[in-house]
């Protein structure tokens, strides 16, 4: 979350704020979220579920945790990042990011990525970037980018834009996006 907010801070110039992190002990197991992750990957999978059934049993678990009332008094957008650790021999997903109104949730990484200044991120860093920051984009009101009208002019490689289909930390940020995307984050309260 700190890369995404950097990245979006960096191509807006404007700070984003409210990106702290908080750990909520959940009712929901481990191997519960884990399977509902791996769901996430096929509506077919082991539960009868899409990345929907899982954004679904964040959104439960923070209104248990009344988060309810932190999002109905302030602009603060809440993402949901479930960790497994690695107590289970099934890898378990980084597909299924969803997001709705206020909140976005992501299914856990099946591998530990962290950044290095003297290596490439790994692929798994990469895509969780992409996927969390594309959900984030969209708590604060942005649509994909192909959905702008077509009077918006738009540059021949718009699709790598992190609000389409992204190249993870290198994804675009449109002009006609950070320009949508201002007035949210200079109204911030």
């Amino acid at each position: 979350m700190n890369g995404i907010r950097h990245c979006y801070s960096e191509r807006t110039s404007t700070k984003v704020r409210g990106t702290n992190a908080f750990v909520l002990p959940t009712s929901t197991s481990s191997k519960d979220w884990q399977n509902l992750a791996i769901a996430t990957d096929h509506a077919s999978g082991g539960f009868p579920l899409d990345r929907y059934g899982f954004h679904n049993r964040v959104l439960q678990e923070l209104a248990n945790g009344r988060w309810k009332g932190l999002v109905q008094s302030s602009s603060v957008r809440i993402g949901g990042f479930v960790t497994l650790g690695s107590s289970f021999p099934e890898p378990p997903t980084w597909l299924g990011a969803a997001a709705e109104g206020r909140y976005f949730s992501q299914p856990p990484s099946n591998s530990y990525a962290t950044c290095s200044p003297t290596t490439n991120n790994p692929p798994a860093y990469e895509n969780a970037f992409y996927g969390a920051g594309h959900e984030f984009g969209h708590t604060m009101g942005l649509p994909h980018t192909d959905e702008y009208p077509a009077s918006v002019p738009r540059p021949s490689n718009w699709q790598q834009s992190i609000m389409y289909t992204g190249n993870g930390t290198q994804s675009l940020f449109l002009s006609f996006e950070a320009d949508r995307l201002r007035p949210f984050l200079t109204n911030w309260q």
